[in-house]
């Protein structure tokens, strides 16, 4: 287990009074140890007995602000963050530091959260919404596209006006008078205007229902 210390706390490692700037390696699963200054106490670090893999970690280059605590993140840099009421990390105060466009990469950062620039990469999404992908038209034929909210206005004032002209069902059926419709199907039923009688369309013709 390497523990890297920053300049901000030691540029050096004095060893019985000389200096090096090697690394300081402790074998054999022995510790660190570092005392106070009456040399009663002493504070202890060791690297776990089971490691199965190297680990770095890296202190911070900044000094700490009161009530925070450390985190590290999965490449073992430390680095300092406020802490809630519970003594928890408080993340709900975490402001973004970083948004931004490159090219089709949007890039995203929020402070102090111990973790490196994280990338969504745009070029792998397929399907766009284009406005040229709205249909503002009620008799267009393209399919699978999405009505205008302006058609949809239009669309709801002609439901209106047909469901205005139904008045109850279960008691009687109006029909507007008016001239045959085109291209009729087999069952249309409509009132002519000019005689003011109800026709049927049987397949061929329209017939006089009265």
């Amino acid at each position: 287990m390497k523990l890297k210390i920053s300049v901000l706390l030691l540029s050096t490692l004095t060893l019985f009074g000389a200096s090096t700037d090697a690394d300081l390696t402790i074998k054999s699963g022995k510790s660190l140890i570092l005392n106070e200054t009456t040399n009663t106490y002493s504070l202890k670090l060791k690297a776990a007995s089971d490691l199965g893999t190297n680990i770095e970690l890296t202190l911070p280059k900044t000094a700490p602000k009161n009530d925070q605590v450390m985190v590290v993140n999965s490449s073992g840099v430390l680095s300092w963050i406020d802490k809630n009421a519970t003594g928890t990390p408080n993340t709900d105060a975490q402001k973004i530091d970083k948004f931004e466009l490159s090219g089709s990469q949007i890039k995203l950062s929020l402070e102090n959260d111990g973790e490196s620039d994280k990338s969504i990469d745009l070029s792998t999404l397929t399907t766009f919404l284009k406005p040229t992908d709205i249909v503002d038209n009620l008799t267009s034929t393209d399919t699978n596209k999405p009505l205008s909210a302006n058609q949809g206005k239009v669309l709801k004032t002609d439901i209106d006006a047909n469901t205005a002209s139904i008045t109850n069902l279960s008691t009687k059926f109006h029909l507007n008078p008016g001239t045959a419709p085109s291209s009729p199907t087999e069952g249309d039923i409509y009132m002519d205007s000019s005689d003011k009688k109800v026709k049927v369309y049987d397949g061929s013709a329209w017939v006089d229902l009265n």
